[in-house]
């Protein structure tokens, strides 16, 4: 029988991971790492069982952030982009940046317009404050966004952020 043994270096730390038919990365968090032949293959998907591979590998048991916490799905290492540690501690109030998907867009306009229904007479707006790039507080977005979200639906959102995106600077002279 094998013993359980916490890695340090891993746990509670945040891997991308292919998801969905579209193939794009849904953030996990790491509960565990280990070697293995039996692990689903990528794109994750709702109904993504482990299966048995060639050859033992390393392996994550991962589970899904924000969508079913309860549900350890084992994924190879090779598959995960492992994100850089912060060591930041963030809050609810803590402003975050992202861009908005068309479902996203959708979902914030029609927020919007039931606002207005509401509260008239005041001018709301997605608050954009760089080219495609939004400006939020976390519990707005979780407010706003959070019974849209589960793995298979569409995202909402992408290129999700802390830190303040910069422009990148235009080549001056080139066409």
């Amino acid at each position: 029988m094998s013993e359980f043994v916490v890695n340090t270096d891993l746990f509670g730390r945040y891997a991308n991971i292919p998801t969905n038919h579209s193939g794009r990365k849904f953030i996990y968090k790491i509960v565990s790492l280990y070697k293995s032949n039996c692990y689903c293959d990528v794109p994750i998907l709702y109904n993504s069982e482990p299966t048995l591979h060639k050859d033992i590998v390393p392996v994550l048991n991962v589970i899904c952030c924000g969508v079913d916490e309860s549900k350890v799905i084992r994924v190879a290492l090779k598959d995960c982009e492992i994100q850089k540690a912060s060591g930041k501690t963030y809050t609810m109030n803590d402003d975050l940046y992202f861009k908005l998907t068309d479902v996203g867009k959708r979902i914030w306009e029609e927020e919007i317009e039931r606002i207005k229904t509401l509260l008239p007479g005041h001018d709301w707006q997605i608050p954009y404050v760089e080219d495609e790039w939004v400006k939020e507080q976390l519990w707005e977005l979780f407010k706003l966004f959070g019974k849209h979200v589960n793995n298979g639906f569409d995202l909402c959102i992408t290129d999700l952020t802390f830190e303040k995106p910069i422009k990148e600077k235009q080549n001056e002279g080139s066409n």
